[in-house]
């Protein structure tokens, strides 16, 4: 078994047995494998892989974040304990203020707010009340999930 036969079987290992709609799996398994057998992962380098299968794949099913990411270093597969998963998440929200990418007040009085993350309350809870209280004079609200 080739290299990139290797990568690929554990990416789609790895979506087979976690991926968050169980029932698209076997076509996406399928597909990348017929990629596969026909020679279209063959002359890359594994970023280049990585590229490819990740197209390959948003083009079986269209999720932005279903793709194939390549590291130097190797990552572990194993879940991580939850305390540590918290506090990785906890730092990441407090780095990104919460998901609050901006609070605005546009013409005709119109609030815009740009969300960015929707972080756990008893993390985020006084950032987002403050957003709120910037935008409550406002006559409506946008507020902005991309």
């Amino acid at each position: 078994m080739t290299r990139h036969h290797e990568i690929v079987e554990a990416a789609l290992a790895q979506i087979t047995a976690g991926y968050v709609f169980p029932e698209k799996t076997a076509a996406i398994a399928a597909a990348i494998r017929r990629r596969l057998d026909e020679g279209a992962y063959r002359e890359l380098d594994v970023q280049e892989l990585c590229e490819r299968v990740t197209d390959d794949l948003q083009n079986v099913c269209p999720d932005k974040h279903l793709r194939l990411l390549w590291a130097e270093e190797p990552q572990s597969m194993d879940e991580e304990p939850e305390v540590v998963a918290r506090a990785r998440f906890a730092q990441y929200a407090r780095e990104s203020n919460y998901g609050i990418r901006r609070v605005e007040q546009l013409d005709d009085n119109i609030g815009y707010l740009d969300l960015r993350v929707i972080a756990p309350a008893d993390l985020a809870g006084p950032v987002i009340v403050a957003a709120m209280q910037l935008l409550a004079p406002t006559a409506a609200l946008v507020i902005d999930l991309r």
